[in-house]
């Protein structure tokens, strides 16, 4: 990591060269949890609010793998944290339904909107309370989420 850290300039002008900087390249990396990958692409200036397939974004993508370091290199990174994919669904849905109680933390911490709504009316609070992730209810409720 550290030597990465200290080429980062190099590994940045590579990737312009050679056209890497793609919003598909940093979808896969937060996918992938990537944390170096997802740093690289983010400081080669890799549009964090880019949609993939079906609008999924880089943070929606992370926070429903439950990738903590990358939602939150996402976010420093000025990662909308409301942003909608097709049908309403956000990145707080994502880590809810799947009881990523940190990355709920993390998005709660930056502003993320409790009581946003899919399309269907669904919020991140049901899809934690459907699949049993308990702390992650409490947190929502803590945070203000409307049952």
């Amino acid at each position: 990591m550290i030597r990465i850290q200290n080429h980062i300039h190099i590994l940045v002008i590579l990737l312009l060269t050679f056209g890497c900087t793609s919003m598909s390249n940093l979808y896969n990396a937060a996918s992938d949890g990537d944390l170096a990958r997802v740093h690289v692409l983010i400081a080669a200036n890799t549009d964090v609010n880019a949609r993939a397939d079906k609008g999924a974004t880089e943070l929606i993508a992370a926070s429903w793998k439950g990738h903590k370091e990358v939602v939150q290199a996402l976010i420093d990174a000025k990662a909308d944290v409301n942003i909608k994919a097709n049908y309403g669904y956000t990145a707080l849905m994502a880590a809810s339904e799947n009881g990523h109680q940190e990355v709920v933390q993390a998005l709660i911490d930056a502003k993320a909107d409790v009581n946003a709504k899919t399309t269907n009316g669904r919020t991140a609070l049901i899809f934690a309370s459907e699949n049993g992730h308990k702390e992650v209810v409490q947190l929502l409720k803590k945070a203000g989420a409307a049952d």
